[in-house]
């Protein structure tokens, strides 16, 4: 019976051997699965920011493409007009407190077709548009 005993003995200790490297080795898959999991989060989080810059940019592309933006770049940005159009300056407003950039060549277009109606100077009709 010592013999059994022995063998019994040995089993036990090989099948807790073995159970010990299954539970390490289990615990290490599980640890590698959360920072796999983890690593696969953080780039799918980058892919949507990058996905949200792309719609931006694509949006801000067809915008330039604009007949508005190219109006608004040329009045604004470069101080060019239409033909027929005039650009008033008034000493003590600017642009923004008066009249908003694409707006400008709108009001612009305005006075300019009140013009040809009217006998009144264009900076008669520009004073009276801003309120002065």
């Amino acid at each position: 019976m010592s013999e059994d005993r022995k063998n019994t003995s040995n089993f036990q200790i090989l099948l807790s051997v073995v159970l010990i490297l299954m539970t390490i080795f289990t615990i290490r898959s599980i640890h590698e699965l959360k920072t796999n999991q983890k690593k696969l989060d953080d780039i799918n989080n980058e892919v949507s920011k990058v996905l949200k810059e792309n719609t931006d940019l694509q949006e801000k592309i067809i915008y330039a493409d604009s007949e508005e933006f190219i109006e608004k770049h040329a009045v604004d940005d470069l101080k060019l007009t239409k033909d027929g159009y005039e650009i008033v300056i008034v000493n003590g407003k600017s642009n923004n407190d008066s009249v908003k950039g694409s707006n400008m060549l709108k009001r612009l277009s305005i006075l300019n077709k009140q013009s040809d109606e009217s006998d009144e100077s264009v900076i008669e009709r520009v004073l009276k548009f801003i309120g002065m």
